[in-house]
């Protein structure tokens, strides 16, 4: 249950242009844009114009404090693939609050809003990106997999010598990368976000440190596939923001490109696309490991679960999902957290309850207790994170998330085989 007798604490939607000034002053307290002195913030043409983007298309909730705008959280619609479905996503792109209202709630409960309105429109999924592991559970979010971040020096790609050469795309083909963006090679757990404006926002964004987009179009002038890119002194460190194919052999152009690049630039980070393991098209990475650590430009090989996720509309999320083999049925009692941050008249409470569960090649759940099935308990969060496949119920039962016979945890296991989830398009 929330508590609005807050003196000066209010909560609204915000719109786009009229609060353009007041979201990019939070986004100047997060860091995340330049300019530390208020007063320059008027004539900041840049910053607005990120801003702009990244409001551009997206429904947010504000915290007002005395009238005056101290956090925000922003959402865009996009889409992510369950199993082999594609569902709607509720991606929460931004969560920022200022510094009058930390340790206050009112950043979770303006974040409970706006993922109970996207619940409403018919959203499956919510995700998001974490600053830190902690905060969002306490609104159901489960951790996704690991991501692999890999810093590599281009000679050390196992490609072959590039054979045509790219043509380079500028912030005005912002809408043609988006299209092409779009088209990607999908499988289980790749997004989507919805927004033309968001891609010009993010090439703005990154294009303070020498960013650049390479890529092959085709007979019709449609970007196929293509790679986005920056770096910040001549000879790196570079980041792949993005690598955007719908085959492999477009993906070994784009590498090619990267290698072709190692004159100049001797070190990028890029993170593991989810169709390959990057590892295979590297020459001897062992080696360049050990010769290079402690090095300017070292190349490594990190892991981070920095993204999370929960379900917003259980049925639909559930039905999405097919699996093969044996089927297996049970209760399931599901606590959610997020109940305490809604208004009593919320329409949407979370999907916290007791529900029937049959899983298999056609899935469903329903409110209720059958009598001769078994039963488990568990977390939103980790129903979530089970459902997705970022986590086995094995590894649950083991952590202690979950309590299962024998005989249901070996059903459990069985069935869910799902390849393991990564939304491929950050936010």
């Amino acid at each position: 249950m929330v508590e609005n007798s807050r003196k000066g604490l209010e909560f609204r939607i915000a719109d786009p242009k009229a609060d353009i000034n007041a979201v990019l002053g939070l986004f100047r307290k997060a860091g995340w844009v330049s300019g530390f002195k208020k007063e320059l913030f008027a004539d900041d043409s840049r910053s607005k114009e990120i801003v702009a983007a990244f409001l551009e298309d997206s429904y947010a909730y504000l915290a007002c404090y005395d009238g005056i705008v101290e956090s925000v959280a922003q959402t865009h619609q996009g889409t992510i693939q369950q199993t082999d479905t594609i569902l709607p996503l509720c991606a929460v792109t931004a969560v920022i609050c200022g510094y009058v209202l930390r340790k206050q709630k009112a950043t979770s409960i303006a974040l409970a809003r706006v993922l109970a309105d996207r619940a409403k429109a018919g959203d499956a999924f919510a995700m998001l990106g974490i600053f830190d592991q902690g905060f969002y559970d306490r609104l159901g979010f489960g951790t996704n997999p690991y991501e692999y971040e890999f810093y590599i020096d281009p000679r050390d790609l196992n490609v072959p010598k590039i054979s045509r050469p790219p043509k380079e795309f500028s912030l005005d083909d912002f809408k043609a990368i988006y299209r092409s963006r779009c088209r990607a090679h999908s499988m289980h757990g790749v997004c989507t976000i919805s927004s033309e404006a968001m891609v010009k926002g993010e090439m703005i964004f990154h294009d303070e440190k020498n960013g650049f987009v390479l890529g092959y179009t085709n007979e019709e002038g449609e970007i196929t596939h293509h790679l986005f890119a920056n770096f910040e002194d001549e000879h790196g460190p570079g980041g792949i923001h993005w690598l955007v194919f719908q085959n492999e052999q477009q993906l070994l152009e784009l590498l090619q490109i990267v290698k072709s690049l190692s004159d100049q630039i001797y070190s990028f980070w890029l993170l593991q696309p989810p169709q390959i393991r990057l590892q295979d098209y590297l020459h001897e990475p062992f080696r360049s490991t050990e010769l290079t650590k402690g090095g300017k430009l070292p190349a490594k090989t990190e892991a981070y679960g920095f993204s999370q996720l929960r379900v917003l509309d259980i049925a639909q999320a559930v039905a999405a999902t097919h699996f093969s083999g044996e089927t297996v049925s049970l209760n399931i009692q599901i606590d959610d957290p997020i109940e305490r941050f809604l208004e009593n008249d919320s329409a949407w409470r979370g999907v916290g309850g007791e529900y029937v569960l049959h899983l298999g090649e056609e899935s469903s759940i329903s409110p209720g207790r059958h009598p001769n099935y078994e039963s488990i308990s568990l977390s939103v969060n980790d129903f979530s994170r089970m459902l997705h496949g970022s986590i086995s119920p094995a590894q649950l039962c083991f952590m202690q998330k979950m309590k299962a016979s024998e005989g249901l945890l070996k059903k459990l296991t069985r069935v869910f085989n799902l390849p393991e989830p990564h939304p491929q398009w950050l936010f």
